[in-house]
């Protein structure tokens, strides 16, 4: 993250080979301010970040990202803490949600936004279904509870917390009509209503996921990039706060919360981002439906699925009221979503600094 920053411009090979560089020590935690546990994690190579990962689409990342965003106090309530050059500690959690609701109460009893982006525990991979439902009704995302997943979590989705709730509820409303779309593809499959695509029964089942594993991937993206780039706020390089920013808004900003448009524009990016040379090359692009199928889906498979279905869109949309852009896509830049998000963390900062204990 440092190197992608330009922070830092070298790591040792043991980062660019993937290798693990923290133990977590569960068995050793200690109990928490809010109802958890802090559990003690040990670097245990030359570095803190590494691109390790246990599942897919999730490197191990560095825990510490968060003292850096949000500074040692704001940090310490959480749950983080730096003990030594080799040692801290991160929360579990029922420790971070127990502080996110805390300071959530402090900012509302004060008249400030509150943080809009929930957690909810897991173990093991969380289904695209899953994810997909959690995030429209909560505005939810997974918070893993084992090993190198749950340092990735804590490394990039914790920092989620700066988001601006516009911007969470933009993303909301684009997902619900993932999810319906998702909903009506499933009838057809089912046989429930007429199929109107060019795809048997069985490929429209194959194209529901191809539809929610693209949505999965671009909720990933936005509480994990901007997440980063709450990061370089905390170093205070705005630049690269802006630079991540902009490359991450097509993933929800893309033409508002329009519902033809929205599809069909994501669905053309699903096949868009699949070229040969991302087949052969998985370590370098960890697609995550490409880790699902392997080197069994090609990108004229792909195509296939997303163009049959093409035909779905108009009668659906009929179906639903219309629901009007949201004005965010045409007003919002990079530079105003970087003011969002400094105000919020200081708001955040100045809570915790009313809530820690004198």
């Amino acid at each position: 993250m440092e190197h992608h920053l330009g922070l830092r411009s070298d790591f040792s090979d043991e980062y660019l080979h993937y290798k693990r560089t923290i133990r977590s020590f569960p068995h050793l935690k200690q109990e928490g301010l809010h109802g958890g546990y802090r559990i003690p994690i040990m670097r245990i190579a030359e570095v803190w970040p590494s691109d390790y990962q246990e599942g897919p689409n999730a490197p191990q990342g560095d825990p510490r990202n968060f003292i850096t965003a949000f500074g040692l106090n704001t940090a310490l309530f959480f749950g983080f803490s730096l003990l030594s050059p080799r040692d801290a500690e991160i929360p579990d959690f029922t420790e971070f949600m127990g502080a996110l609701r805390k300071v959530n109460a402090e900012l509302l009893r004060v008249g400030a936004e509150t943080i809009g982006i929930s957690y909810y525990p897991c173990v093991g991979e969380v289904g695209p279904t899953r994810y997909i439902f959690e995030f429209v009704r909560n505005g939810a995302i997974p918070l893993a509870q084992r090993e190198a997943a749950q340092l990735h979590d804590l490394s990039f989705h914790s920092m989620s917390i700066i988001l601006p709730n516009d911007l969470i509820e933009h993303a909301r409303r684009q997902t619900r009509i993932v999810e319906d779309f998702s909903n009506y593809l499933k009838k057809i499959a089912d046989g429930e209503i007429a199929n109107p695509t060019k795809l048997s029964l069985d490929e429209v089942s194959h194209a529901i996921r191809v539809v929610q594993m693209q949505r999965l991937y671009e909720l990933d993206s936005l509480t994990a990039n901007f997440a980063v780039a709450a990061y370089s706020l905390g170093q205070r390089s705005l630049e690269a706060s802006h630079q991540i920013i902009n490359k991450s808004l097509h993933y929800h900003m893309r033409n508002g919360a329009a519902g033809v448009p929205f599809l069909r524009g994501f669905l053309e990016d699903a096949v868009d981002k699949v070229d040969p040379e991302f087949f052969s090359t998985w370590k370098r692009e960890r697609s995550l439906w490409f880790l699902r199928w392997r080197s069994r889906v090609r990108k004229s498979e792909l195509q296939y699925l997303l163009s049959g279905v093409s035909a779905a869109f108009e009668p659906y949309i009929e179906q639903r009221p219309p629901e009007a852009d949201d004005a965010m896509v045409l007003g919002s830049t990079a530079d105003g979503i970087c003011q969002q998000m400094q105000l919020k963390r200081g708001n955040i900062a100045d809570a915790v600094s009313r809530l820690l204990p004198l």
